[in-house]
């Protein structure tokens, strides 16, 4: 019960706040007297200070059991619940700053103490709720971080309770450990790039090709955050191989960009993110099969990292480029590291039907074991 309490607190702090922060940025604004950018760039600040915080975590083991990620959760709900109900810029600023700071190295814990599974199905079901939460209490968007944070604050409290033992440890290096998980780092950069730069400017697009005002956009995203959903929960069962999906995902932004009408956009972004938490499952399973348990809370460390890194970078991009060239031209661009990264997912591997544990006995001995090549991908079957 623990766990589950864990991971209900963290998809609230985490993905549900956040994108009600992201859409939610003008009415906030607009009830603290700040610009709407100024809010986002609030956003932002927190997501580093989140990932900031999470080496400091790691290295003294702050979050070594679900009791310690409970209170992390109530750290993160009541910031939140700050944010929501003081009215003013400080109070914002601060809450949010605060939740951040919390949720970064939460969001690590939960992965590393959860299923695969349930740790996306959960998350993609915390950032719905957000969507809809930004469509429901657009008029009164302190009242939806307010609802995040008392979730993520009640939950969080309950499962410090139960403190259970914890399953993940904190063994390995992060030196050493990325060396092992630099296959998955360079799929979750990816996968963060490629989510990171679709969902805002496609919104952006939406707003002023296709004229959805921003009271609109919430409702389209749930839309889409349904789809990650199904992928959340299925996703690895249809699909094993990472690189399947970071090719679809790298379709999602071209579908944006090139789309005919908004609910062609709409659709681009639900093939963007459902691709991407496809994409996530599917590698978090491969790695989980290699890392022992004492090693999980690194490797969960670095693969957030990995995410969030390739996140800016991938928002970064389009906004740089969309300046210089146009929103769909960037979103276009996108697509092609993001298949650069789906090639390193491919490879040859040789086998040899019916091998025997004989050793070889010289040069011919070894060319006539040699087997014939065989394409296969991370993570499928051999």
């Amino acid at each position: 019960m623990g766990r589950l309490l864990l991971l209900i607190a963290t998809a609230a702090a985490g993905p549900a706040a956040g994108i009600e922060i992201a859409l939610l940025c003008k009415p906030l604004g607009g009830a603290t007297g700040m610009p709407g950018a100024v809010v986002g760039y609030i956003g932002l600040t927190a997501l580093v200070l989140g990932c900031a915080v999470i080496l400091p975590a790691h290295r003294w083991r702050l979050l070594s059991s679900v009791r310690r990620g409970g209170l992390a959760a109530l750290v993160a709900g009541a910031g939140l619940v700050a944010a929501g109900l003081i009215s003013t810029m400080w109070g914002l600023t601060a809450g949010v700053l605060v939740a951040g700071s919390a949720a970064g190295p939460l969001l690590v814990a939960t992965l590393a103490e959860a299923s695969v599974r349930g740790f996306h199905a959960a998350m993609s079901a915390g950032a719905l709720a957000g969507a809809v939460g930004a469509t429901a209490f657009f008029e009164r968007p302190g009242l939806a971080l307010a609802i995040a944070g008392g979730i993520a604050a009640v939950a969080g409290s309950a499962a410090s309770v139960s403190n259970p033992v914890s399953s993940a440890g904190f063994d390995g290096g992060l030196r050493a450990g990325a060396r092992r998980l630099r296959r998955s780092l360079i799929h979750y950069g990816a996968i963060g790039f490629v989510a990171g730069g679709t969902v805002l400017p496609a919104l952006h697009l939406l707003l002023f090709r296709w004229n959805v005002l921003d009271v609109d956009q919430p409702a389209r995203l749930a839309l889409a955050m349904t789809a990650a959903c199904g992928a959340a929960l299925v996703g690895d069962l249809l699909v094993s191989a990472p690189a399947a999906w970071l090719i679809l995902a790298a379709g999602g932004p071209v579908l944006v960009a090139t789309a005919p009408g908004a609910w062609q956009a709409t659709t681009g972004v639900a093939v963007a993110v459902a691709a991407a938490v496809g994409a996530m499952a599917a590698t978090d399973s491969t790695a989980r099969r290699s890392i022992p348990v004492d090693e999980r809370w690194t490797a969960a460390a670095l693969t957030g990292l990995a995410l969030a890194l390739g996140a800016g970078s991938g928002l970064s991009a389009a906004a740089g480029a969309g300046r210089l060239w146009g929103t769909g031209f960037a979103l276009t661009m996108l697509a092609i590291p993001v298949l650069a990264a789906a090639l390193t997912a491919t490879r040859l591997v040789t086998a040899r039907p019916g091998a025997s544990h004989r050793p070889a006995t010289g040069a011919t001995g070894a060319a006539d074991r040699r087997a014939p090549e065989q394409f296969s991908t991370e993570g499928g079957t051999r």
